[in-house]
């Protein structure tokens, strides 16, 4: 059995989304639900390590409250796969790693609705991390590992931590083939220039778990993959969001040009 656990801090949107979804599967599940609509938890981290402490599944997976299951078997069929697979640490539904350097993924998001990644999948592949919006856990790994609190203080990269955790212990991460939909695109739409003067299109708390991540994994990994980058661990965050901005700009301005040549000559 899967144990579905969600933290929530807008219960109609919870409901409309992924319990909606939850209620119409052929599978058994078990629903934890979070209560933080007057924010009473202050990182993901904490909050998912106290609903798994109450999770009675083989399998823990962790939600969004804006996720919807694009199939009625999907709990079945992944339940399927997960007991097929030898020494999994986690599965999600989009991730990226040093041979997928773009998103893997068949999720789509936003309204209208559009894949969330580049490449395409039609069975389970290995990555380095995953995307926190969905992902599972076989129960018994995530009790000697968890989420690491210390580290996770906010609401990013919670998922990103434990999968490079997992992976430093011989533990294989995927990204699984079934289709979900997701009423978030990850970010906040801003204008380029507001994205130039921010140095990014995520928050600032973002970028400082980014950070401390970088600090406790740089002596295993040269590179970390995630569905909001790909970052090097021995050059400082700002010196990088300052490359992409600079390397986002000059793109910009060639297509711009050759929109402009293509029009008029």
């Amino acid at each position: 059995m899967i144990s579905v656990i969600c933290v929530y801090n807008d219960l109609e949107i919870f409901k409309k989304f992924i319990v909606s979804s939850l209620g119409k599967q052929t599978a058994k599940y078990e629903l934890i639900q979070i209560d933080n609509t007057k924010n009473e938890y202050k990182s993901a981290a904490e909050a998912l390590n106290i609903g798994a402490m109450n999770a009675k599944g083989d399998y823990l997976m962790f939600v969004h409250q804006d996720i919807k299951l694009c199939s009625e078997r999907w709990l079945e069929y992944v339940e399927q796969e997960l007991n097929c697979t030898q020494m999994i640490g986690i599965v999600g539904v989009a991730g990226r790693s040093e041979k997928y350097t773009k998103t893997v993924s068949n999720l789509k998001h936003g309204n209208p609705s559009k894949f969330a990644g580049e490449i395409r999948l039609k069975s389970i592949k290995e990555v380095q991390t995953v995307d926190e919006c969905l992902f599972i856990i076989k129960k018994d790994v995530f009790e000697k590992y968890k989420f690491d609190e210390k580290i996770c203080k906010g609401w990013h990269l919670y998922a990103v931590d434990l999968c490079l955790t997992l992976k430093k212990n011989g533990y294989g991460n995927y990204v699984l083939p079934y289709q979900v939909y997701h009423l978030s695109i990850g970010y906040v739409k801003m204008n380029r220039i507001i994205i130039a003067i921010k140095l990014g299109c995520f928050p600032l708390d973002y970028y400082k778990n980014l950070k401390d991540i970088i600090k406790k994994h740089k002596k295993d990994y040269s590179m970390i993959f995630t569905t909001c980058g790909n970052w090097n661990t021995f050059y400082p965050i700002l010196i990088q969001r300052t490359i992409i901005i600079i390397y986002g700009f000059v793109k910009y301005v060639k297509k711009f040009f050759k929109t402009l040549f293509i029009k008029y000559y």
